[in-house]
């Protein structure tokens, strides 16, 4: 089975680029972001994880929120048809676990590509139904409004790169790293083609070399085993002084509810 990341923007030099549908990123990468610095993860210990597949071919990733419903990144699903996806659950491999046809796709309404993936979230319903057991269980959520502190040790995880342009694993890895300071995030991407916003979420370490990297678009963040964000954009791959950028979930938390119930 060969790799294909979600939609990938590519910044570098003041240039801007979108490609659909690239294998090996560039410049930033809008996510299939893969883990770097990571290590491998366990069987059951993220069991709300999801590998999201265009066609036949590893795309993303995605997060269990129900038996029939789906979290991942908006910009993994724009232009497609439910026909075309479909995600893996209970399996470290991205190209093992029970598949699951995507059927309807719900994108947020004020999604937009092109002003730094803002409101990068989407809830699709697959069939069949996830059935609960050690090794797939719903995503944790947040409270709406219940932001994780700065400084807090974030999980992120993944079959994204290993580190920027370089190879992808077969089984799940992770990574720690921390929720960086929104005012400091904001400073940092300053004079960058894309911007951080209230809806964005940041986390890295300070000396760089531990993040998400391509592949790992629509994967969680968790802080204390809840979800706070959802893998969206970044400037190359844990690069120093260019946090990961993720949907920040507790902002979303009332309208994954009215779109799924849960």
């Amino acid at each position: 089975m060969k790799i294909i990341f979600c939609v990938l923007a590519v910044l570098y030099s003041g240039n801007f680029k979108i490609t659909k549908i690239q294998i090996l990123p560039a410049g930033l990468l809008v996510h299939g972001k893969k883990i770097v610095g990571g290590v491998p993860a366990e069987l059951g210990e993220f069991p709300s994880q999801l590998s999201l597949h265009l066609n036949d071919s590893m795309y993303g990733a995605a997060n269990v929120l129900s038996e029939k419903y789906v979290l991942t990144a908006a910009h993994c699903v724009m232009g497609l048809s439910p026909a075309e996806l479909s995600v893996r659950s209970g399996s470290l491999y991205f190209d093992q676990g029970q598949r699951h046809q995507v059927t309807r796709i719900i994108m947020h309404e004020q999604f937009n590509f092109t002003d730094s993936l803002i409101h990068d979230i989407a809830i699709v319903e697959v069939d069949p139904p996830f059935t609960f057991g050690p090794n797939v269980q719903p995503l944790a959520l947040p409270n709406q409004g219940e932001n994780p502190a700065a400084g807090a040790p974030a999980t992120a995880i993944g079959w994204g790169r290993l580190w920027y342009n370089g190879p992808t694993p077969d089984t799940m890895n992770k990574v720690t790293i921390e929720i960086r300071d929104q005012a400091v995030c904001e400073e940092l991407y300053a004079n960058f083609i894309w911007h951080i916003y209230e809806g964005h979420l940041c986390a890295d370490v300070p000396e760089g070399g531990l993040g998400t990297c391509s592949g790992d678009s629509g994967g969680p963040l968790f802080v204390d085993g809840v979800a706070v964000g959802i893998a969206s954009w970044a400037n190359e791959c844990a690069l120093q002084g260019y946090p990961s950028v993720f949907t920040r979930l507790p902002d979303y938390r009332d309208w994954i509810t009215q779109n799924s119930g849960v």
